[in-house]
């Protein structure tokens, strides 16, 4: 996979994000692209248009592959490794399954990274107009 720009997107395996966020992050990397290709707002060049020039992915869909990669990469850890237990926890409270003792819920995120991470749709949708 082409990548853009690692700065952009840095650390994003952890975000939650809301589609407003996404449309934000999005809107940023297309005037970075349009700004690397020269391509000035009275120029009337479609976005279509930039990312067949670039050849390069949507941020939405580089957060995503980030996210599967790093999930997979957790899932694969020893089961002793602090990150592996709390993402069996979080996978299984998911589930309606209550862990029997250390587990205080302070308040709920927006959405977490699991969520995010079970709605592709949400991002096919958002590549599909995109491309």
């Amino acid at each position: 996979m082409r990548h853009s720009c690692p700065t952009i997107d840095y650390g994003s395996e952890t975000w939650t994000l809301l589609n407003s966020d996404l449309r934000r992050l999005e809107s940023f990397h297309l005037r970075c692209q349009r700004a690397i290709l020269g391509i000035q707002w009275y120029d009337f060049v479609s976005n279509n248009e930039v990312f067949h020039r670039t050849r390069l992915p949507t941020i939405i869909h580089q957060i995503q592959h980030r996210r599967t990669a790093f999930f997979g990469h957790v899932a694969r850890l020893a089961d002793n490794i602090q990150a592996k237990t709390v993402l069996g926890i979080a996978i299984n409270s998911k589930r309606g399954q209550r862990p029997t003792s250390g587990w205080k819920t302070l308040c709920r995120p927006r959405s977490s990274c699991l969520e995010q991470l079970e709605r592709p749709s949400q991002i096919d949708c958002m590549w599909n107009e995109a491309v």
